[in-house]
């Protein structure tokens, strides 16, 4: 089965080879790992319609997760069939409890 993974930014080398291989364990095939906030932003551009044309200036979004211990943000810049992460972010003491 072909898949996709998210795993948040802050994920080590380490930390995203294990869920690679615990994947390929249960008989995945997995076509690529992604931050999850990217993976939010890629599944943005895929349904929007209105994107600038590859030759225009690229529209930036944000895209903010807050969580309950951390905080991840990142900005990309779309253009029709092109997205580039420019800015991924994280902040991992973000505590919403004080």
């Amino acid at each position: 089965m072909l898949c996709l993974y998210q795993v948040p930014c802050y994920f080590s080398d380490r930390q995203r080879r294990a869920v690679l291989d615990s994947a390929h364990m249960v008989g995945l095939n997995v076509l690529r790992l992604m931050n999850d906030t990217a993976a939010t932003a890629l599944n943005y551009g895929i349904y929007k319609q209105d994107l600038p044309a590859p030759e225009e200036k690229p529209r930036h979004v944000v895209f903010v997760d807050m969580g309950h211990a951390d905080l991840q943000l990142a900005v990309c810049a779309f253009n029709k069939g092109k997205l580039k992460v420019c800015v991924n972010h994280i902040r991992k003491d973000y505590c919403m409890v004080s």
